[in-house]
């Protein structure tokens, strides 16, 4: 019972991410292509700052992938460029979620492990991110467009990254919440 209510909470918590995403979306006629210029998209709609910088190595746990700060009037969202560009865009979709849902904490340092720890404030960022790099809508198309089957293929998942500029990972953990592989 104790684990039927945590998946029921995670799952709470996912659709939030997700219908912000959809908002967002919609509210900037975004329909179901991919975000092309993610920083600009951000600063231009939001009025936060995106700053990208090359922390050093992308395999030292200690090197943050984000940062957002929102304090007063400073509004800055952070990512890592040592990691491939669309590790770099959910890292900055994951945090404008944190900003856009008013996080609590002024400043926000996350690594990898952080992003994705054990946590509601993480299922609903990692979801939104999801959700607004990759909507459910246009993932189905593309997929239907590539290949005409009820699963992803390997090939399929290759252009499903490509088309829409995001991780292996990120693609991997968007399919799963679709139901698609």
């Amino acid at each position: 019972r104790i684990s039927q209510g945590r998946t029921t909470a995670k799952q709470a918590v996912q659709k939030q991410g997700e219908a912000l995403a959809n908002l967002v979306r919609g509210r900037f006629d975004l329909g179901q292509a991919p975000i092309a210029d993610l920083p600009e998209f951000i600063e231009a709609s939001f009025g936060v700052d995106v700053a990208l910088y090359p922390f050093g190595n992308r395999f030292d746990p200690d090197k943050p992938d984000g940062l957002c700060v929102h304090s007063g009037d400073t509004h800055i969202i952070l990512a890592n460029t040592a990691f491939v560009s669309g590790h770099v865009r959910f890292t900055l979709a994951h945090e404008l979620a944190h900003h856009l849902f008013d996080d609590p904490r002024e400043v926000i340092n996350e690594t990898a492990a952080e992003m994705f720890a054990d946590a509601p404030v993480e299922w609903r960022a990692n979801a939104f991110a999801a959700a607004l790099l990759m909507p459910a809508d246009g993932v189905r198309a593309v997929h239907r467009r590539v290949e005409n089957a009820a699963q992803v293929s390997p090939a399929a998942l290759r252009y499903l990254v490509e088309h829409f500029d995001v991780s292996l990972a990120a693609m991997v953990y968007r399919l799963n919440r679709l139901g698609l592989l």
